[in-house]
C-alpha cells in the first residue's frame, strides 16, 4: 500500500457522507452527516458532524482508516451509537444564546495568528495582537437540559453579534471583562502542589513565577492582553520588566526579565512547544515584555523590521 493510500481524507469523507445519508432516507431516519473539516488552532482534521435534521446541534467525530473500511450499514450504526452516547440525556435544541446571555456568557480566545484568515472566512470576529489573533466563543450551561450539567461553547459569529445589536469592539471588551472576573493569579510553586497533593521542598533562591489562567484552566491565554492584570503582575514584580511566556492556549507564564535572557526564554519554549504541548494548544514560540507602570502597562515583542532587519518593539493594541 502506497504511503497516504489509507488516510482518512475530506474528499473521502465527502463520498461516504452521500451514501451515508441517501442510507438514512430510505431508512426515515432524521439524522443526518456531513462531511466537514475542524480547525484547533495549528491543526486541522476531517470530521463527520453528526445531528438531527434541521438543529443546528451536533457532535463531531473522526473516523478511522478502519472506521472508513467498513461497510455504509456499519458505519452508519457506529456514528449513531456515538451520536446517542454523546447526547444521553441531552435535549436536542438549537442553543443561539439571547442578548443577555451572549453579553453575560462571551468570551475571548486566543490562537496563533495563522488563524486570522479561516476565521474572517468563516464569519468569527476576530482582532491580530502581536503574533497572534483573538476570537469570540460563548459558554452555555446545559444544567437543565443536561443531566451532567456540562458547559459547551458557541463560536461567536459576526451574524450572531448583529442578531444581537453587539459592535465588535464592544463585544471584545465585554469579553475581556468577563474574563478578568475569574482570573487566577497564582505562583507556579502553588499551582504544582495543588496538582501534586503535597508541599515541595524549599527552592531557596528559585525565581519567582506566576501562572495566569481562569478558574477552569481553559482558554486563559487572553488574560495577558488584560490591562488590568498587566496592572496587577507589574504590581508583583515591583514594577520591574516582566517576560511572559505563552506555555499554551489555557494559560501564560510571568517571570521576572532578570531570570534569563530573552533569548534563552525563547528555545526554553519553543523546546516545551515541540515536546510537551499538544499542537492544538500550542500558541506561539514568542516572549513577550510587558513594561511601564501598573496605572500604565505597556505589552509587546521585539521584532525584527525593514531591510537591516533593525530591531523594533511592537505594542499590542487591544
Amino acid at each position: 500500500m502506497r504511503k497516504g493510500e489509507n488516510m482518512v481524507t475530506l474528499e473521502k469523507l465527502r463520498l461516504r457522507e452521500v451514501a451515508l445519508n441517501s442510507l438514512l432516507a430510505k431508512m426515515g431516519k432524521d439524522l443526518r452527516v456531513k462531511a466537514t473539516v475542524v480547525r484547533k488552532n495549528n491543526v486541522q482534521k476531517p470530521a463527520f458532524g453528526i445531528g438531527i435534521a434541521g438543529a443546528s446541534f451536533q457532535i463531531r467525530c473522526y473516523p478511522t482508516p478502519e472506521d472508513m473500511a467498513m461497510s455504509d450499514l456499519a458505519l452508519l450504526n457506529e456514528l449513531a451509537k456515538k451520536f446517542q452516547e454523546a447526547t444521553s440525556g441531552v435535549a436536542v435544541v438549537d442553543m443561539l444564546p439571547s442578548r443577555e446571555d451572549l453579553i453575560a456568557h462571551l468570551m475571548p480566545r486566543v490562537m496563533g495568528s495563522a488563524n486570522a484568515e479561516w476565521l474572517r472566512e468563516a464569519g468569527r470576529p476576530c482582532k491580530e495582537l502581536l503574533d497572534m489573533v483573538m476570537t469570540l466563543q460563548c459558554r452555555v450551561d446545559l444544567d437543565g437540559i443536561s443531566e451532567y450539567g456540562e458547559v459547551a461553547n458557541i463560536q461567536v459569529t459576526d451574524s450572531l453579534l448583529r442578531q444581537c445589536g453587539l459592535a465588535v469592539d464592544e463585544a471584545f471588551a465585554i469579553a475581556m471583562k468577563n474574563i478578568e472576573s475569574v482570573a487566577q493569579i497564582s505562583p507556579i510553586r502553588t499551582v504544582l502542589e495543588e496538582l501534586l497533593g503535597e508541599e515541595l521542598p524549599d527552592g531557596g533562591n528559585e525565581p519567582k513565577m506566576i501562572i495566569v489562567s481562569n478558574e477552569q484552566r481553559c482558554n486563559g491565554a487572553p488574560l495577558m492582553f488584560s490591562k488590568e492584570i498587566q496592572g496587577e503582575l507589574l504590581e508583583i514584580f515591583e514594577k520591574r520588566a516582566v517576560y511572559v511566556l505563552p506555555s499554551s492556549i489555557h494559560e501564560f507564564i510571568a517571570v521576572s526579565a532578570s531570570y534569563m535572557s530573552i533569548d534563552d526564554l525563547r528555545e526554553m519554549v519553543r523546546t516545551i512547544n515541540e515536546n510537551e504541548v499538544d499542537p492544538e494548544e500550542r500558541l506561539t514560540d514568542e516572549v513577550y515584555t510587558l513594561i511601564g507602570t501598573p496605572e500604565n502597562p505597556v505589552f509587546g515583542m521585539s521584532s525584527c523590521l525593514g531591510a537591516q532587519g533593525q530591531e523594533t518593539f511592537l505594542t499590542a493594541r487591544f
